[in-house]
């Protein structure tokens, strides 16, 4: 059996199907606009199904030791880079590759009232899925780099061609910061292999993850060398690349122009998939690869984290803009999962996890509330809005789910993921974990940090209830009269999110943390030798 799982062929047929679905799009008249979003949605359902497959063939009982990654396939592709495609899944990856292909069908079932550009729009977002399920399945740092740069340019092209008024700026803005984030891996990919050339049964060096991060060997030397300084620069060139993507602090300058300017379905696709890439990649690449490095800078990175947590909870509160709002909360959010993984412990892995896989549900559910109602009155201005609630019942009902959920509340996709982080941090900061040698755990700034992020999760509590309130409560505005009721589309595109908020919430263990358990246990392994 091991031998079958070896040599599966399965994730390369979910690479190839978005090229060769692609290819045939082209041969589609452009006028044939309901065979063009027929056949794409018929791609697209493809992909799920295959990554269904792919999920049934999965051994969710196989523990994940010693490199035993299932559904591989290996091979040298560019041996003057000494490059492989390296594909294969694990508990890690294979549930984000469920959660990718499924967002893909989302972002392709919003895109049926976009008319514009119709032929190129569905093959860039085709194309968009495709690189970002690609990097998800990548076992070489080098051909996870290339499939994020694709993803990079695909949806730059897309935003560039098809957004708003400010659309080359966000197309502008996007594709430099990703390619900024790629140039980090690219560098530190470069390093890693020059530092492990010549070892034995390595004349050339590795990029191949399974080994670097696997071999006690390479491990040593890669952390020995924070040393000579070399391991922390590799360090901070990965953790960054993967941070953009996340997005984290300072670093997240593409995201409200990309929520603002871009379609929604694709923006729906973007702004979820590059936190799935990002968190995906700190737990994969990152913190496996440099333990001890992540171990010492963890009081910065955690600090790092909680201002990304204040600043992003600050903006949202004080915009007038639907889409900003969502893009700032995503901001402060996702800044909880670079916290909970910062912290390394149990309980605040398992949060990160929950974290990343709620947001990543409950992002296109707001991002498409706003754009129904964008399509409606033809603006998102909070200040013009109210009294919705009378007019679009339908989409009420819907928006609740959503917005309870952004602010956390018990028994929603957001909840358990916050609550684990937080008390995973007051573990860590208890037992001194958090804290530097010779300091008392109760004068580290640790535990400032952690209640500053407890009182933030207030602050978005806040902001949710007042947008909530400026859009929907109140008497009907006779403007709004004429606004008609959700389209079946409209519905569909709204509840599996929904569905997906409600389970995440109500059963968080089945859904996410079981599945994923031994690749769980095989990271806290890793941190467990840090030091």
């Amino acid at each position: 059996m091991v031998h079958f799982y070896g040599s599966s062929s399965i994730l390369t047929c979910l690479i190839l199907l978005p090229v060769i679905g692609s290819l045939m799009l082209l041969l589609v008249p452009s006028a044939k606009l309901r065979l063009i979003r027929w056949s794409a949605l018929t791609v697209l359902v493809g992909m799920l199904a295959v990554a269904v497959a792919g999920a049934c063939l999965f051994r969710w009982d196989m523990p994940v030791s010693h490199g035993v990654f299932q559904l591989q396939q290996k091979f040298l592709w560019i041996p003057a880079l000494n490059m492989h495609y390296f594909v294969g899944v694990d508990n890690l990856s294979m549930p984000a590759v469920l959660l990718v292909t499924l967002l893909a069908f989302i972002s392709g079932l919003a895109s049926f009232g976009l008319s514009q550009e119709s032929k190129t729009y569905y093959i860039l977002l085709i194309l968009t899925a495709g690189a970002l399920i690609g990097a998800l399945v990548s076992l070489d740092l080098l051909l996870l780099a290339v499939f994020l740069q694709i993803f990079t340019l695909s949806g730059y092209t897309v935003v560039s061609l098809l957004g708003g008024a400010r659309r080359h700026t966000a197309g502008l803005k996007f594709n430099l910061f990703g390619f900024a984030g790629t140039l980090a891996l690219l560098c530190g990919t470069l390093v890693i292999s020059h530092n492990t050339r010549g070892l034995p049964g390595l004349p050339q060096g590795t990029m191949d993850i399974v080994t670097l991060t696997t071999h006690p060997q390479l491990l040593r030397i890669l952390n020995a060398a924070a040393g000579s300084h070399i391991g922390a620069i590799v360090f901070w060139l990965l953790l960054t690349g993967f941070a953009i993507r996340l997005p984290g602090i300072i670093l997240h300058l593409w995201l409200p122009e990309i929520s603002v300017e871009s379609p929604a379905p694709i923006a729906m696709l973007i702004m979820a998939g590059s936190l799935v890439a990002g968190g995906y990649g700190l737990l994969r690449v990152v913190y496996p690869l440099f333990s001890d490095q992540a171990l010492i800078y963890r009081p910065l990175i955690c600090e790092f984290a909680v201002i990304g947590v204040v600043y992003g909870g600050l903006c949202a509160l004080a915009q007038t803009d639907i889409k900003r709002l969502i893009a700032y909360w995503l901001l402060s959010q996702a800044s909880y999962v670079l916290l909970g993984i910062a912290l390394m412990n149990a309980l605040s892995i398992q949060g990160a996890i929950l974290q990343l896989f709620g947001l990543a549900i409950a992002t296109p559910l707001l991002l498409w509330v706003a754009h129904t109602i964008e399509q409606r009155a033809h603006h998102t201005d909070l200040s013009r809005l109210g009294g919705l609630a009378a007019q679009l019942p339908d989409l009420f009902r819907f928006s609740i789910i959503g917005f309870f959920a952004a602010m956390g509340a018990p028994g929603l996709s957001l909840f358990f993921g916050q609550v684990l982080i937080l008390f995973g941090g007051f573990t860590a900061v208890s037992s001194g974990a958090a804290g530097s040698p010779g300091i008392a755990p109760w004068q580290h700034t640790g535990l400032l940090v952690l209640v500053i992020a407890l009182a933030m999760a207030m602050v978005t509590a806040g902001y949710i209830l007042w947008a909530m309130e400026r859009i929907f409560m109140g008497p009907a505005r006779p403007e709004f009269n004429h606004f008609i009721r959700l389209s079946f589309q409209e519905r569909c595109v709204m509840l599996l999110p929904v569905m997906g908020i409600i389970a995440l919430g109500i059963a968080p263990t089945i859904v996410v943390l079981t599945p994923m358990r031994p690749a769980i246990e095989q990271l806290l392994r890793a941190f467990a030798g840090a030091g």
